[in-house]
C-alpha cells in the first residue's frame, strides 16, 4: 500500500477474496495503511457476507485495525461485521495521528505531581481499534459493538479520543471533556467475558498534553468522573470477568497517583470476588501471552 493509502473498493476486495476462499483465519494486520472510513465501513461489512451465505463462521481470531482514519461510519457497518466473527478473541482500533503526537508531545516527565513519564499508548492488545479518531459518540457505539460480542477476550481501544478533548482532532472551539463514553462502557463491562482493555491516552482525567514554547505542557482541568464510573463497576456486586491487571489506562491520562491506588485497589477486590454463574475466571496465562494462533500479516 502506498503513502495514499488503499484506494476506496480495495479493502473490501480483499475482504471478499479471503472470506470467498476460507483464507480469513487467524491473525489479520491491517494497521498504518491509511484506512479511511469509508473504505473501513465497506471492509467490516465484507466479513459477515461468508457466515451469511454459507451458515459458517470465519476463523479470524485477532483483528488489528489501528493507526487509520476511521470514524463514524465505520463504526455504523461494525456490529454487523463483528457478527460474522464468532472466533474473534482480539481487536484493536487506535489512530496514527494521535500515537505520533504522544510520542513527540511527551518525551520527559509530566510536571511534578504526576508520577508516570507520558508515553505512547501500548500496541500489545490482539484486537485493536486504537488510534482511529472516533471521538465520544462513535467510540461508545464502537466498544458496545465490540464488547456485544461473546468471544472477545482483548479489546485495545487507547488513543481514540474517547473524551472528545484530544489536542490532535481538530475543533471548533475549545475542547469540551466529556464522560459519556466511560458511563455506557461501565454499565456494559459486567455483561462481557472481557479479560484485557486498554484504554491508553483517551484524556479519560480531563487533561492533555499539548507542545508549548518546545515544552511539553498539561492542559485541561483534572478530574476523577470518568474514572470513578469504571471504579464503581469494579466495586459492584457483580465480578467483572477483567484480569486483576486487565484494565490498563495509565499511560497518557496522567491519573494522578491517589485515582492509580483506588483504580488497583478496585481490580484487586474484583479478582477476589465469586464468578458469575457461567463466567470462567479469567486465565492469566491466556491473557498475556495471547492465543496460540500465528500473527501472519495480511498484505493488499
Amino acid at each position: 500500500v502506498g503513502n495514499s493509502g488503499p484506494a476506496v473498493g480495495e479493502l473490501a476486495q480483499l475482504a471478499r477474496a479471503l472470506t470467498r476462499s476460507g483464507g480469513l483465519r487467524g491473525s489479520l494486520m491491517l494497521s498504518r495503511i491509511a484506512m479511511g472510513d469509508e473504505d473501513g465501513a465497506c471492509f467490516i461489512s465484507e466479513l459477515a457476507r461468508r457466515p451469511s451465505q454459507s451458515g459458517q463462521a470465519l476463523l479470524l481470531t485477532h483483528l488489528d485495525l489501528s493507526h487509520n482514519a476511521l470514524r463514524a461510519g465505520f463504526v455504523s457497518a461494525l456490529s454487523h461485521g463483528l457478527a460474522g466473527c464468532a472466533q474473534l478473541t482480539s481487536l484493536r482500533y487506535m489512530s496514527q495521528r494521535r500515537a505520533s503526537l504522544g510520542s513527540r508531545l511527551c518525551p520527559h516527565r509530566c510536571p511534578q505531581h504526576y508520577s508516570r513519564p507520558c508515553h505512547p499508548p501500548l500496541l500489545s492488545a490482539p484486537h485493536s481499534i486504537a488510534h482511529n479518531p472516533l471521538g465520544s459518540q462513535a467510540g461508545s457505539d464502537a466498544l458496545v459493538a465490540a464488547l456485544a460480542l461473546p468471544s472477545l477476550r482483548i479489546l485495545d481501544a487507547s488513543g481514540i479520543n474517547l473524551c472528545d478533548c484530544s489536542p490532535s482532532i481538530p475543533s471548533h472551539g475549545p475542547p469540551e471533556w466529556s464522560a459519556a463514553a466511560l458511563q455506557t462502557l461501565a454499565s456494559v463491562l459486567v455483561t462481557t467475558g472481557l479479560t484485557d482493555l486498554h484504554l491508553h491516552s483517551n484524556e479519560i482525567c480531563g487533561c492533555w498534553c499539548e507542545q508549548v514554547c518546545g515544552e511539553a505542557t498539561i492542559r485541561g482541568s483534572y478530574t476523577s468522573l470518568g474514572l470513578g464510573m469504571l471504579i464503581a463497576a469494579l466495586e459492584g456486586d457483580d465480578r467483572l470477568s477483567l484480569r486483576k491487571e486487565g484494565l490498563k489506562l495509565e499511560q497518557g491520562n496522567h491519573l494522578q497517583p491517589s485515582d492509580t491506588a483506588r483504580l488497583h485497589k478496585a481490580l484487586a477486590l474484583n479478582s477476589v470476588k465469586i464468578p458469575r454463574v457461567g463466567v470462567t475466571p479469567p486465565s492469566s496465562e491466556v491473557s498475556e501471552k495471547g492465543p496460540s494462533a500465528s500473527l501472519v500479516p495480511a498484505r493488499v
